[in-house]
């Protein structure tokens, strides 16, 4: 009886063994991280004084990522640990992407993987002033009105959009688009849509619960392109 156990012991001991070695050889070969990445956003390289630059990188696997740093002529901006990994979001932070001076500059992410390794890519940007003194100079500034950023609304509701801008003036147009769905170009200030009863911009009436997200494209009268974001949700 005491040899059976010595003999069972011994069995169960080895397979612990393998098992053990197994895993061991398992963690060894989980060494590659696949940290690439690309600037998602800025789309352009050239800026009006004034304008927001948002920023977003996205990594071909998210998963493989620990954080990115991001910054602008090595001022650091803010550390971003979760994916979507962005900067300058339409409902405020990282002010200092909000209002630089003319110039140039540069973009650099600082990507950790979950390796341990460290990388870099960088992105060049320039800011322009008044127009230079002359009179291409559009001044496009625009926000959602309606709704805030984050706003919440009940289920069924239909969901009012206004786009205020500091110069109606020199807008040409204003597009709207509801998770990338094209909804009306607006022509003329007040730039709305889903306004009062009907069955206008259908998209946007009797609402089901979920996140959205709206995208405004804007066109100005220098014959340039801007976009501005927000999201809401239905409860």
């Amino acid at each position: 009886m005491k040899n059976i156990i010595i003999i069972a012991v011994a069995f169960f001991s080895m397979i612990a063994q393998n098992i053990s070695a197994k895993v061991n050889v398992e963690a060894l070969d989980y060494t590659y991280c696949n940290w690439q990445s690309y600037w998602e956003y800025p789309k352009k390289h050239t800026f009006y004084h004034g304008e927001d630059i948002y920023v977003r990188v996205k990594p071909q696997k998210h998963y493989d990522i620990k954080y990115m740093d991001l910054y602008v002529n090595n001022v650091f901006i803010r550390r971003e640990s979760s994916y979507p990994y962005e900067w300058c979001r339409p409902g405020g932070g990282d002010n200092y992407l909000r209002n630089l001076s003319p110039g140039n500059y540069k973009l650099k992410c600082k990507i950790y993987d979950k390796c341990g390794g460290c990388h870099w890519i960088y992105y060049d940007i320039c800011v322009t002033g008044n127009g230079g003194g002359n009179n291409n100079y559009c001044n496009w500034n625009s926000w959602f009105k309606c709704p805030q950023n984050n706003q919440h609304f009940p289920y069924g509701k239909d969901v009012y959009v206004r786009v205020d801008c500091q110069k109606y003036q020199d807008i040409e147009w204003m597009a709207l688009y509801l998770d990338n769905h094209f909804i009306r170009k607006e022509t003329q200030y007040p730039y709305e849509w889903c306004k009062g009863s009907g069955n206008s911009d259908y998209r946007l009436r009797n609402m089901k619960k979920g996140c959205y997200k709206l995208k405004v494209r804007i066109k100005d009268k220098c014959g340039q392109y801007h976009e501005k974001y927000s999201t809401f949700y239905v409860n």
